[in-house]
């Protein structure tokens, strides 16, 4: 899971403004986990025709009812697929793997051989970019409203 860089010091100085500025951040957090999870849902591939019929074609075909969002505090929320074959559509198999640095670890998590021949299509890494970009404006937007 990646995190905003700062956050930790942005909440405590946001608490210090009052319960007005902690309400206002956690629906900022809510938004976002559910940005991030409709955009993906929205970008989800079909790759059915990758998987050649059967159960796991119905499994891949599912990736973007797989996505989800779940509040684990106030401030934080989970944004998740349950969908394993969803990491692979999302970075690839064997030699096509195309990974960003911020998530490669969660990528290596999957190998298995290294044989594939699915292309990455990704869909959650996009959508967490674009909604970490709109967290951090909405954030500041806050900030200055509430300091004016």
């Amino acid at each position: 899971m990646a995190n905003v860089k700062g956050d930790k010091l942005l909440i405590r100085k946001l608490i210090a403004l009052g319960r007005d500025a902690e309400n206002k951040v956690a629906d900022i957090v809510k938004a976002t986990a559910k940005s991030i999870e409709d955009d993906a849902v929205m970008n989800a591939p079909n790759i059915y025709k990758y998987a050649g019929g059967g159960q796991s074609s119905r499994n891949i075909q599912e990736i973007g009812q797989g996505m989800y969002s779940e509040q684990v505090s106030q401030f934080k929320w989970r944004v998740g697929q349950q969908n394993k074959m969803g990491a692979y559509a999302e970075f690839g198999t064997g030699a096509y793997v195309v990974v960003d640095n911020e998530w490669k670890d969660i990528a290596w998590s999957y190998y298995v051989n290294g044989r594939g021949l699915m292309l990455p299509q990704p869909y959650f890494y996009p959508a967490f970019v674009k909604g970490r970009k709109i967290f951090s404006q909405d954030l500041q937007d806050m900030i200055d409203k509430l300091t004016l």
